[in-house]
Parts: C-alpha cells; sequence; structure tokens
C-alpha cells in the first residue's frame, strides 16, 4: 500500500480496496466517514491532491492480525504552496485480501492505550552546545 503511493501507482492501491470499504477519517476533519470503494477514492484522490505527490515514509509499524497500524510520516508540498510535515496513524483491516476498513488518526494514543500498545516513542532532538 505504502509503496504504490510513494511510486503513484494509487489505482493499483485503490483496487485493494473492498466493495464496501468504511474510511473514518481524524476527528478533526469535516468530512468524518466514506462508505464504499468510489467514495473512498475520492476521498483518497482528494488527499493526493491536498498534500501534494511526496512520497510517505513508515516510522513504527504493528501486526495485529487482520489489523495492521502504521504510524506515518508525510512531507506536504501543496499546489497553494505550503511545505511543511506531519505525522499520522493509520488502523487498516483486512478480510479475505481486501481492505474493508481504514481509520486515521493524528493524534493516536488513545487509540494505542485500546489495542494495548505502549506510548509511541518519543523523537529525540539534539541538545548538544557547541563549544
Amino acid at each position: 500500500m505504502i509503496e504504490g503511493w510513494n511510486d503513484g501507482r494509487l489505482e493499483a492501491v485503490l483496487a485493494t480496496f473492498d466493495e464496501n470499504i468504511v474510511v473514518r477519517t481524524d476527528p478533526s476533519w469535516p468530512e468524518r466517514v466514506w462508505f464504499g470503494r468510489d467514495p473512498a477514492k475520492r476521498f483518497w484522490h482528494s488527499v493526493r491532491e491536498a498534500m501534494g505527490p511526496t512520497r510517505v515514509s513508515v516510522e513504527e509499524e504493528h501486526d495485529l492480525g487482520d489489523r495492521a497500524l502504521w504510524r506515518i510520516r508525510q512531507p506536504v508540498s501543496s499546489a497553494s504552496g505550503v511545505q511543511s510535515t506531519f505525522s499520522w496513524s493509520l488502523l487498516l483491516a483486512a478480510r479475505a485480501g481486501r481492505v474493508i476498513m481504514v481509520e486515521f488518526f493524528i493524534d493516536d494514543e488513545a487509540l494505542r492505550a485500546e489495542l494495548g500498545i505502549g506510548p509511541r516513542p518519543r523523537r529525540q532532538t539534539s541538545s548538544a552546545t557547541p563549544g
């Protein structure tokens, strides 16, 4: 899925979606739920258009059986000129080789606790002083 996104093969990624997929965005997003493959495709295309065709990286991943949790780092290079980077989590559920649900979380602490995953490791920052 990540490789398809990064390689610009969005249609190949979307082809793995079940006909009745549910996409749930972060609670801070205006449109919260997308039902069905066609609405899900529109959502993913709108994300690609808004964020720009940048490559994402997986900061952390957890295999949860029929689900997977990924923490994604995404540079933003939008048409409006916004340049930034942010991280968000993606909980994906699959059945019979098809993606049936994708949920997004910008703040994933409550989800991590619910899933029994400890807190996310904090990024270390350099405190070295020249001298």
